[in-house]
């Protein structure tokens, strides 16, 4: 019985303070949240179930409001978040929606929480065949574990074990309702093409693929753990002078092998997707070999790897500049930055034995990668190019143009993130806080390294 097996599934994994149900709407996703529905007193652990609304097709909206009836009848609370999603030219649309699918799951789980995704056998063996025309090494021949890690908490699919033949039994038998996408019907999509055109084939051969690719792909997964266990002290030797950064000079000291693994090793541990080989031999023929003056960039699948002196960084990419943006901002007031940037905020300080009171405003302005300006530190005379500064806190060329610069009148009085210029925010008791932003927390690791 599928309740069973997926129930063994679960009580067998570390325990979890909730199970997020990713709930497209269609068939797999539609039995598994009436499965946890089922399992909820045997549980005994809280069931929330979330929606992502891509807006890729026409009636995204009427899926929506389908998927809110379900939850309601079943009496699950869910959560729909749209998408947006912004495709490059050259980049695949399954590639880029399941990297925003995994994104939008980060931002709303919180600590060991486990978000529960409907992948079956049958995708399995699809997922094993793409991996296997790509020219995937062992993760990708690995294909889809029961369990996977997603900070800040966990993945995991209960249904691998079980086929789609199986699901639409189950969903037969409960007299179940689920929305029908005609685009898995699209071959054009080449994980449609496999399952439409190429597996049933496949089965009418060797009527025992699906056990035997599900097998082959374990066997895999196997090799590829114990492969990590050798490569992770490795990683450890390379890293870098900031958290989560790898040594260039460490790096390129190893062979190509073990650099490619470590790599490999590394980047899947900061839950971004594996490059392929021509982009590790970018990563080792251009950023790796770099000389401090030149800032090369490899990017593949919303993933970029950067340089500065020594160290690699990895991160999403970078949002476009705010070159000419001028943000009117009152000290007493959150100021909301563009381009995903995060927020500001004037944080009062005890001076002169007393506290400034927040009802002293100060109309301050912020701008970004203003040129030519200077700062003066605190008790300091001498007044320093921002671009000589820079080098000073070891900010990232690439980065410097996202960094808040706060102004009182036409006068730099901060550059958020790493000091104050000259002694308006220290007379007035302020410090600038940075925070809700990627790229704020990397200012501050490399500040306080």
């Amino acid at each position: 019985m599928l309740t069973d097996i997926v129930y063994q599934t679960l009580v067998n994994l570390a325990p979890t303070p909730r199970y997020w149900i990713a709930f497209s709407g269609g068939l797999d996703s539609t039995c598994l949240l009436h499965i946890l529905a089922s399992l909820r007193s045997r549980l005994a652990i809280p069931i929330s179930a979330i929606h992502l609304n891509h807006g890729l097709q026409s009636n995204s909206d009427a899926w929506e409001q389908h998927c809110q009836h379900v939850c309601d009848q079943l009496d699950i609370d869910i959560i729909i978040q749209k998408l947006r999603i912004h495709l490059a030219k050259g980049e695949s649309l399954e590639a880029i929606a399941r990297i925003a699918r995994l994104q939008s799951y980060q931002r709303f789980i919180a600590a060991n929480e486990t978000i529960l995704t409907a992948h079956h056998q049958d995708d399995q063996i699809e997922t094993v065949l793409l991996q296997l025309l790509r020219g995937s090494g062992l993760p990708g021949l690995a294909a889809m574990p029961v369990r996977s890690s997603l900070s800040p908490g966990w993945l995991v699919r209960p249904l691998l074990g079980i086929t789609r033949n199986q699901l639409m039994t189950y969903a037969e038998a409960n007299r179940l309702c689920w929305i029908e996408d005609q685009s898995n019907q699209d071959t054009k999509f080449d994980r449609n093409y496999l399952r439409h055109q190429v597996i049933p084939h496949l089965k009418q051969r060797w009527p025992k693929c699906t056990t035997t690719i599900t097998r082959s792909a374990s066997h895999c997964g196997a090799a590829d753990s114990l492969l990590s266990n050798l490569v992770a002290p490795y990683v450890t030797t390379a890293s870098g002078n900031y958290p989560g950064t790898l040594s260039k000079a460490v790096l390129l000291a190893m062979d190509v092998e073990l650099c490619n693994a470590v790599l490999r090793f590394w980047i899947a541990q900061h839950g971004y997707p594996v490059p392929n080989h021509k982009h590790l031999a970018q990563i080792r023929n251009e950023v790796l070999t770099a000389a401090p003056d030149r800032w090369p960039v490899v990017a593949w699948s919303q993933t970029e790897i950067r340089s500065y002196r020594d160290d690699i960084f990895i991160m999403a990419p970078l949002p476009s500049k705010c070159t000419d943006t001028v943000l009117p901002w009152l000290s007493n007031t959150v100021a909301v930055l563009p381009a995903g940037l995060g927020c500001l905020r004037c944080e009062y300080t005890t001076i002169a034995h007393h506290v400034l009171a927040p009802n002293d405003i100060l109309a301050l302005n912020i701008r970004f990668a203003v040129t030519g300006q200077r700062c003066q530190l605190p008790n300091t005379s001498k007044k320093h190019k921002i671009r000589d500064l820079y080098p000073q806190y070891a900010i990232p060329n690439w980065l410097r143009p996202y960094i808040p610069l706060i102004y009182l009148d036409d006068q730099l009085v901060a550059i958020a993130g790493i000091c104050n210029c000259g002694s308006v925010m220290p007379t007035h008791g302020i410090n600038i806080g940075w925070d809700n932003s990627v790229l704020a927390d990397l200012v501050k690791i490399i500040v306080t390294a």
